[in-house]
């Protein structure tokens, strides 16, 4: 990534694919068919009108391109969170009660936001047949552990059945560094 922005013609590509991949827009099509759907329709755009589903998508795009892996991050309540929601209850009763009978949507994602690839990193399991967490990298500080349910991770090409994508800019990466140089 460090090279791809010392190069305006690589920054160019990226967004032009990625403008162009997204200038359509986006469309949700209801698995149920009625109001039902329709209903379901009007809460996913407004989910994504909140969301700046669009821009978050578009940076998430750009990772996967240049770096061959994009992630979006799907943020739901804390523990914490929810207390702060329901006070009446202390942290014994909480554990005992079905919390979906107080807010049929608490446990559903409340936020999307671009999780930045360079910023990331995967841990396998320990027989490596699968992720057990992602590991986002703050500046100056610890890393954050992430489930795998949190995160919506696009592998630009699946080589060598590794957890990491394969982007095309890898494979430009001479020409990239030489026009950086020029």
């Amino acid at each position: 990534m460090k090279k791809v922005k010392l190069t305006p013609e690589a920054i160019g590509i990226g967004r032009a694919l990625t403008t162009d991949m997204l200038s359509d827009g986006y469309t949700f099509v209801p698995l149920e068919k009625g109001a039902s759907g329709k209903q379901k329709i009007a809460k996913a755009e407004a989910f994504c009108k909140k969301n700046f589903f669009k821009q978050e998508l578009q940076g998430s795009m750009f990772d996967w391109l240049i770096c061959g892996n994009g992630a979006l991050w799907k943020g739901k309540l804390t523990t914490r969170e929810i207390k702060e929601k329901l006070p009446i209850l202390d942290s014994k009763e909480l554990g005992n009660i079905d919390l979906k009978a107080f807010d049929e949507d608490i446990y559903k994602t409340k936020t999307l936001r671009h999780a930045a690839w360079t910023r990331m990193s995967i841990d396998l399991t320990k027989d490596e047949k699968s992720i057990y967490q992602y590991r986002f990298s703050v500046v100056g500080g610890t890393d954050i552990p992430l489930k795998p349910e949190e995160i919506i991770h696009a592998k630009f090409m699946n080589l060598d059945g590794k957890a990491y994508g394969y982007g095309p800019m890898e494979a430009s990466y001479p020409v990239i560094s030489a026009l950086a140089y020029i």
